[in-house]
């Protein structure tokens, strides 16, 4: 999919926020791939090859030749070796919630949350959700745990209105844990009702073994592509079975799109914008009402405003002293 998934999303993003409002402290960005244009005087990017032991055997090395104060392990990856003092960025414990779904990648998932709580002075979550789960399962990280709300994306932060049409959307990647099987057939049952016959259901990511008549799979769209049906569709839905923070919902609120999503799939910080719903019968009511022609729009003041990539920085750069 070429809007990239969370992880990326709030990776780039965040370099960009650093680059436009920390003009204080000096970033190293460590890659392997072709430089970044969110680039100045305080962040520049340092290509490293060889490709392979990236992060364990190159950064470590960089690492040991060129001392850092901290290290911010944005996308969870420590090298094995650094003398700065690290900062990691947790996106989530689906996996501890749900191992099943995880069969093929729990181990490493495992083996990597233990590693970064192990070894990072302060772990930085995108939701209090995620933050009350670490101390649930790791009471010992005592007073080590903060959150702050990544802002809108970049890209995101205007949107023209729009006609809306009769399509339901979901965006994200073809995992159990995004339950799009049970979505799939809601939307069926959506469907059954006559004032819904023409509606269609929009998937965007690798979901071809869901396409069926009415069902369209978008496996790779532009992010100009995906803008515009979130400020088309008629109302953007989530059920999956846990979300650590979900860009794609913040995405669709910020194009004025209606969101229907299962309580699960949805941080706390986020519910006041969103018809949040407790079981898939809920979603059902919801979307009935919603596509109905007497529905109103939501309210999506102060969006931006809680939802800050200054404010992200700002409380980030205060951790600093934490250290």
């Amino acid at each position: 999919m070429n809007q990239g998934y969370g992880n990326y999303i709030f990776s780039i993003n965040i370099l960009r926020a650093i680059a436009l409002f920390d003009r204080t402290n000096t970033y190293t960005a460590y890659t392997f791939c072709r430089q970044s244009p969110f680039q100045n005087k305080t962040l520049f990017y340092k290509k490293l090859l060889p490709k392979f032991g990236f992060m364990k055997l190159r950064v470590s090395f960089e690492e040991y030749i060129h001392k850092k104060d901290i290290f911010l392990a944005i996308d969870q990856a420590l090298p094995h070796l650094t003398k700065a003092k690290i900062i990691a960025f947790s996106h989530g414990l689906s996996f501890i919630h749900y191992p099943n779904l995880y069969k093929s990648d729990f181990t490493r998932l495992k083996n990597q949350l233990d590693d970064y709580l192990k070894k990072s002075y302060i772990i930085v979550t995108t939701s209090t959700k995620v933050k009350d789960d670490l101390y649930q399962y790791y009471p010992n990280l005592k007073n080590r745990v903060f959150t702050i709300l990544p802002g809108i994306p970049y890209d995101f932060e205007s949107h023209e209105v729009r006609k809306r049409k009769k399509y339901l959307l979901f965006v994200g990647m073809n995992h159990p844990v995004k339950n799009v099987e049970r979505l799939v057939k809601l939307f069926l049952e959506f469907k059954k009702q006559k004032p819904f016959f023409g509606y269609q259901l929009f998937l965007v990511g690798e979901f071809q073994a869901f396409a069926l008549q009415d069902i369209r799979i978008f496996p790779k769209i532009s992010r100009q592509k995906l803008k515009l049906l979130y400020q088309e569709a008629s109302v953007y839905i989530s059920m999956s079975h846990y979300e650590s923070f979900n860009f794609p919902i913040l995405e669709a609120l910020s194009q004025n799109c209606t969101v229907v999503a299962l309580e699960s799939a949805v941080i706390p910080e986020m519910q006041p914008y969103i018809n949040v719903c407790k079981t898939e019968k809920d979603c059902l009511e919801a979307l009935y009402k919603i596509s109905s022609k007497n529905h109103k729009n939501q309210n999506f003041n102060n969006l931006d405003s809680l939802f800050s990539w200054e404010k992200y920085v700002n409380r980030l750069r205060t951790l600093y002293n934490e250290l």
